[in-house]
Order: structure tokens, then sequence, then C-alpha cells
């Protein structure tokens, strides 16, 4: 099976970067620089997401604008540790 070169290419960039992905998944973030970096990848992959409805989606952007509204106010620790608490995630601190 012939391969063209653009193919290759394609293919060991996706691969890079779904690598790349994993690697930075396993290090939460620990600055903002970071944390926008991390908003950059979830933006990329935000279109690729299935199953979302209108509702979900409304509800998603009021939860991330809160959260980061909270935090540019002040400490939203409380309130964001409350809500992955709801949401069954694991916070270890």
């Amino acid at each position: 099976m012939k391969i063209s070169k653009e193919k290759l290419q394609k293919i060991i960039k996706e691969e890079l970067e779904k690598a790349q992905q994993e690697q930075e998944q396993e290090a939460p973030p620990e600055s903002k620089q970071q944390m926008a970096k991390k908003f950059k990848q979830l933006y990329a992959l935000f279109p690729k997401v299935s199953g979302l409805d209108k509702t979900e989606i409304l509800l998603l952007d009021k939860l991330l604008t809160s959260a980061i509204k909270l935090s540019s106010e002040g400490s939203a620790k409380v309130g964001l540790l409350k809500a992955l608490k709801m949401l069954g995630v694991d916070v270890d601190e």
C-alpha cells in the first residue's frame, strides 16, 4: 500500500498533536499562562465534541463564564470545589 507524502505528513502531525495533548493532560496547569494554553487546546477540541445540545452548550457557557468571573473577583476555591464534587470529580488537594 502506497501512502503519499502529504498523507504521511498529516498522519505524523495528528499523532504528534495527540501525544502532546495526552502529555499536557497529565500535568494540570499551574499558572495563568498554562491555563490559557489549556483553553486554547479545549477551543480546538470543542468542535469535535458530539452529542451536545443547545441547552448543554448554554450551561457550559454559564459554568465557565461564572467560574472565571468569580476567580477574577476573588477566591472562587470553595465554589469551584463544590461544583467539582457535585460533578463527581475527585480533587486532590
